[in-house]
Parts: structure tokens; sequence; C-alpha cells
């Protein structure tokens, strides 16, 4: 059972450790860090968890089947937790809390490891994401060439609207596997600067 005091003897392991000098003190602080996210993640979806078992929808809607273990890779490492399988009463489809804390179902990265990979993979190479974060070289290209610039509803302005209407446009490439690389191009579409708005600048009908 993972308890949050299990956070606290971590930390007094690592600064009981800190001078052994068996490795570099930057090396022992990202071990620490990695498993400190570990430790506090379960301690997290433990109480998500709990609070869902509890609750009168559940009591309502699922019945709890046991637990079962889940593996996902994030971007302080990979982490392995367990949780509830629950199943609906009436339909007999299976449930789990994995979406109340952020994860997707049947994809093993994290989506703030894959939102980090796709934007650090404008500066560095798929061989050096893959060490850093622990992933294979393919899931980098499969991310990269898997991602999808969304569809955006852009706003129709009225014939007789005479106002300025502005364009910024600001462009970057993207190594890929197939080609030598691809441009991103950011356009920002805008009426101008809301004013009203005090100290902050703001947009007004800003699309990206």
């Amino acid at each position: 059972m993972i308890r949050i005091s299990d956070f606290f003897s971590l930390v007094k392991t690592f600064f009981k450790n800190i001078f052994s000098f068996r490795l570099p003190f930057e090396q022992q602080f990202k071990l620490f860090i990695s498993k400190a996210f570990e430790t506090l993640f379960r301690v997290y979806v433990k109480r998500v968890d709990d609070a869902f078992f509890h609750s009168d929808k559940r009591k309502d809607k699922f019945k709890s089947k046991g637990f079962v273990k889940r593996t996902v890779t994030t971007a302080f490492g990979h982490v392995t937790f367990e949780r509830r399988k629950y199943v609906d009463k009436k339909t007999g489809i299976h449930y789990y809390i994995d979406e109340k804390i952020g994860l997707k179902r049947y994809r093993r990265l994290s989506e703030e490891l894959i939102f980090t990979i796709l934007f650090e993979y404008q500066y560095a190479t798929a061989s050096f994401l893959a060490k850093t974060y622990g992933v294979s070289r393919a899931t980098v290209y499969n991310l990269v060439n898997s991602f999808e610039i969304p569809k955006l509803d852009i706003e129709r302005f009225e014939r007789d609207d005479d106002s300025p209407v502005y364009m910024e446009i600001d462009e970057d490439h993207m190594k890929c596997r197939k080609s030598k690389n691809t441009y991103m191009r950011l356009v920002s579409i805008h009426r101008g600067i809301d004013k009203s708005a005090g100290t902050e600048t703001n947009l007004l009908t800003s699309t990206q």
C-alpha cells in the first residue's frame, strides 16, 4: 500500500546517501526525482481511485472487480501503478479511472511526454530523445509522422465590417524520417489589441 509517508522516507534516504559519493550528485538527484515522481503518482492514483470507489455514482452504476496494473512512460520515467477495474452493471463494459488522471486508454506514453517529444524534436535528434525519455527511435518517428495540425473553426467577418484585420505569420522546420524537413507554419489572425484588458495584452478575435 502506497502512503504519503513513503515520500518522506524517500527524501530521508536521499539525504542520507548523498555523501556516499557512489554516484555524481547530478545523477543521484535525477534518480531521486524519478523515484519521487513515481511514489507521488501512485499516491495520487490511489486517492482518485478511492474517491471514485466510495462515490454514489460508482455504487449506482459500477461493480468493482479487483485491481489491475498498468505501466506508462512519463517525462519523469516509467511508472507502474494499479487501480480498480470497474464493470458497468447494465452493459458489462469495463471502466478505469485512467482518463480522470489524464491518461488515454491503450497508450503507453503520457500526454505530457508526447507534447515534450514533439516540441523538443525541433531541436534534437530522435536518438537523443529516445535515450533521454526511455523510448525507442521508432516511437519518436511515429509520433512525429502521425502528428496532425488541429482544424480550427475560423470566425467569418461580416461583409460590411471595414475594421482592419491583422495577420502575423511565422514558420519553423521539423525533421522527419521520410524527408529532410517539414515546415510548420504558424499564423495568427486578429483584429488588434484589446486595450480594455488593463495591462495585459489581449487580441481581439484571435485565431491561431
